[in-house]
């Protein structure tokens, strides 16, 4: 296959998982699209440079972050609720009621997630919204897996502590 056509399925592969991060990340649609689309022409660009193309995501994500970080700091922007409000509803597909009630409890989980530290709440999206393993969120982080192990510790703490305090069930567990 040709670098386009094994590109083009990457990108086909992984866009939502881009997306999604990107969200959660800039919490508004155009800084992730602008970050997704800045991240994938610079995964084109060096994608020569990748020796092993099954480690695209993690080396992928790596770059989101990082471009994603470098547009927060340049913008420090707050997500309005209604673009939650919006994105959750993307993702249901039960009945009505069974509907309403995960819409709500996605809704206040995501609340509470953005309530962390910006450390705490990155891996706390790599790990359960990507499904990164501790390893991987360490290299796309570029810190320690204990450094890892510990945010998502001390994530998963709090988030118990605000569930608690809401009268929410408890939805993170250990690893």
């Amino acid at each position: 296959m040709e670098k386009e056509e094994v590109f083009d399925s990457l990108y086909e592969q992984y866009k939502d998982t881009a997306m999604r991060t990107a969200f959660f990340i800039c919490k508004n649609m155009p800084d992730s699209e602008d970050v997704v689309q800045e991240t994938f022409v610079k995964c084109y660009l060096h994608f020569d440079e990748l020796k092993d193309k099954k480690d695209f995501k993690p080396w992928m994500l790596k770059i989101l972050i990082r471009s994603a970080y470098h547009l927060l700091k340049k913008e420090k922007r707050e997500m309005p609720e209604e673009q939650v409000e919006d994105r959750m509803k993307e993702k249901t597909v039960a009945g009505p009621a069974d509907r309403f009630l995960e819409k709500e409890e996605a809704e206040r989980i995501l609340s509470l997630i953005n309530q962390l530290p910006e450390k705490q709440r990155i891996v706390v999206i790599l790990y359960y919204y990507n499904e990164l393993s501790v390893k991987e969120i360490a290299s796309v982080t570029r810190s320690m897996e204990g450094t890892v192990k510990s945010r998502l510790y001390l994530a998963r703490k709090q988030l118990r502590k605000m569930m608690e305090s809401g009268g929410g069930r408890e939805v993170f567990y250990e690893v």
